[in-house]
């Protein structure tokens, strides 16, 4: 049994390294986003998401005076869990809009954000998680999937939030670049909070663009593209906002199977040259000053073998000793109703 334990651990570790290589694009049209041009790439392999980005408002009158700090301007991005627009982009208020939806359950109407909320599998549950959302929306998740509320079932819902439940539990989301960068503390960041883990888009210019590869040791699921499971919601879209509310620019994901020929190529070439979670700048300093992924692997078998081999050993003893001692029993009671009797 302690040998079957460790084949299933050793299992769900190898489904957690991933499927292979997965790469998206969302393109930003000026003609669709008022002017806004640009493109969000991502790719998962494995156990790490690598992303690069470009937004480019120069030509946009699209307002973000209330993220504009001494010069510079601040954006938030996120992974979104629905796309509900026509087109593939949009920018400022379509990307917060609503639209009307029937509950499944119930028979009931309610108003569904077209970006839905934060990816969130995880259950980080910030006031924009994709679970916080759906139930603010009478069950519709995102896609317009019936969604349970597992924030509130974990008792995480802040004491403020957007839809007016004040002061029911006491919860904090502390997600932030710090901590999940040079700390290592993944589990305080919802998947699609991208701004929370990695710090906003910054530029003086109004021309955003990742200065290096972001390497997230926290990516998203690949099945989940576009695709709710029984445990999690979808992820779909991204989305920029002025802070976390006012929005700037949104656009779909697509899978692309050639990156050459994306809207993305150039930034898919980047993240072609990071080669391992060590050679990126961005990766939390416990993961980028260790071993190297192969050497990660390497290890890990060689524990599955030895913990293989130890349950093996374990089993073996404790079966010696049950023989043992069955036979002690056997001689015991023999003794009792047999040749010691004869002495009694």
């Amino acid at each position: 049994m302690l040998s079957l334990f460790f084949i299933v651990v050793a299992t769900l570790f190898a489904v957690s390294r991933g499927d292979g290589v997965h790469n998206f694009c969302a393109e930003i049209s000026s003609s669709s986003a008022s002017g806004i041009s640009g493109y969000y790439a991502l790719q998962i392999d494995g156990g790490y998401a690598y992303h690069a980005y470009s937004l480019d408002m120069s030509s946009s009158s699209v307002d973000t005076s209330l993220c504009t700090y001494s010069g510079s301007t601040y954006l938030s991005y996120s992974l979104q869990s629905s796309w509900l627009l026509s087109g593939t982009s949009s920018s400022s208020s379509m990307c917060s809009s609503t639209v009307t939806m029937t509950n499944a359950n119930n028979g009931q109407l309610y108003y569904l954000p077209v970006l839905g909320g934060h990816y969130d599998p995880y259950l980080s549950c910030s006031i924009y998680s994709q679970y916080y959302i759906a139930q603010g929306q009478q069950g519709g998740g995102g896609g317009g999937a019936q969604a349970t509320n597992y924030c509130n079932m974990l008792k995480r819902m802040p004491a403020q939030n957007n839809n007016n439940q004040q002061g029911q539990v006491s919860y904090t989301y502390a997600c932030n670049s710090t901590g999940f960068i040079d700390q290592g503390l993944l589990n305080t960041c919802e998947v699609g909070d991208f701004s929370g883990k990695f710090g906003p888009a910054t530029s003086s210019s109004r021309v955003f663009t990742s200065s290096k590869v972001l390497v997230d040791p926290l990516p998203p699921l690949s099945s989940n593209f576009l695709s709710p499971t029984k445990l999690s919601l979808p992820w779909s879209s991204i989305s920029f906002t002025c802070g976390q509310t006012v929005p700037v620019a949104c656009a779909a994901f697509t899978k692309v199977s050639d990156v050459s020929s994306s809207p993305c190529a150039s930034a898919f070439a980047e993240i072609s040259t990071v080669t391992s979670p060590a050679a990126a700048v961005s990766e939390p300093a416990s993961v980028s000053e260790g071993i190297s992924t192969a050497e990660f692997d390497a290890a890990i078998a060689c524990s599955v073998i030895f913990c293989l081999i130890g349950g093996i050993l374990v089993g073996a003893v404790g079966m010696y000793y049950w023989s043992k001692r069955q036979v002690e029993n056997s001689l015991l009671a023999g003794a009792k109703t047999g040749d010691y009797a004869r002495f009694a």
